[in-house]
């Protein structure tokens, strides 16, 4: 079971995310526009719960190490989870659109026409929870696949800042109050709209809050919209001019090349040759240095690294 476990545990992972975002865009969508739920929302409903259940039942039965600084020890693993996420998981995995359907019933309406969110229907918000399954998911992917670790974190922020664009655009459709039959995803598309203008600080002044609601949500969005767009423009630059960190160093060491050329005005030969050897390097193996990498590793990665790089030569000998 375990070796099954390490085989095919990735690909769960992978699934738990998916079923994550869905929720996390499905659920706040569903409160403001108060739809009603036919036969596949509840069998959604009862699957996705399911599976969140047998996710905190794997984390118990099967503790997974996600840090290097946590006990190895499986009991202490499980004690760690039982005292930290596990009352959230187990609010996430709850189907609370059935069971707030089954106490209270269907969607309550305001006299204007838009869902009353003041019911427990705004305990279904308790699922968002899921979101922190996110964190541990993009870790795995860093750790597991040779992903560029900038590109890995572009990822996540442009990750948030999308989720967080559609979270404000179902507040400010629910603040508009208009629930006109027929016209909820043309006016849905219009709130984002005015979010995305609104995050990236353009406003263009088409669609402006008229409410006091409205304006105090507003507020709260220019603000956070302000630092959601200067953090993510100050990371992306950092993040793009360090993207091939290879070539940047690369690039350093053929000026440091160049200036020493210059300094003791080498014949035009040796420039040439010193040149080419340090472009076929790159060509070859990307200006890495083996020795260095090697020379970091610990005696017993290092001899088993090394016998795979020299493995061809190894069998060919039969003494070896």
């Amino acid at each position: 079971m375990t070796r099954f476990l390490e085989r095919h545990r990735f690909r769960w992972d992978v699934a738990i995310f998916l079923l994550t975002v869905v929720s996390a865009i499905e659920i706040p969508l569903e409160l403001v526009l108060g739809v009603s739920l036919d036969r596949r929302a509840y069998v959604f409903e009862i699957l996705t719960a399911a599976l969140f259940r047998a996710e905190i039942l794997l984390r118990l039965l099967y503790p997974e190490r996600t840090d290097a600084r946590q006990p190895k020890d499986p009991r202490l693993l499980r004690q760690a989870y039982l005292k930290g996420r596990f009352f959230m998981d187990l609010c996430a995995a709850l189907p609370w659109t059935l069971l707030v359907v089954a106490v209270v019933g269907p969607v309550v309406f305001r006299p204007d026409g838009m869902p009353d969110l003041l019911t427990w229907h705004s305990l279904d918000l308790f699922s968002l929870f899921r979101l922190l399954r996110v964190f541990d998911f993009t870790r795995k992917v860093e750790n597991r696949a040779s992903v560029n670790p900038s590109l890995m974190r572009l990822f996540v922020q442009l990750f948030w800042v999308a989720l967080a664009a559609h979270w404000f655009a179902c507040g400010w459709y629910y603040l508009q109050g208009d629930a006109t039959p027929g016209k909820q995803a043309e006016n849905f598309l219009k709130a984002f709209y005015w979010v995305s203008t609104t995050i990236t600080t353009i406003g263009y002044g088409d669609i402006t809050p008229k409410t006091n609601p409205q304006i105090i949500f507003t507020i709260c969005v220019q603000v956070m919209g302000a630092g959601f767009y200067g953090f993510l423009i100050g990371n992306m630059a950092s993040l793009l001019a360090n993207l091939d960190i290879t070539r940047t160093r690369f690039r350093e060491k053929m000026d440091q090349i160049s200036a020493f050329i210059t300094h003791y005005r080498l014949p035009d030969g040796l420039q040439t040759s010193i040149r080419r050897y340090y472009t076929h390097l790159w060509e070859v193996k990307r200006g890495q240095d083996d020795v260095e990498v090697l020379h970091d590793l610990p005696q017993l990665l290092k001899t088993e690294v090394q016998l795979f790089l020299n493995r061809p030569i190894v069998e060919k000998v039969p003494f070896l």
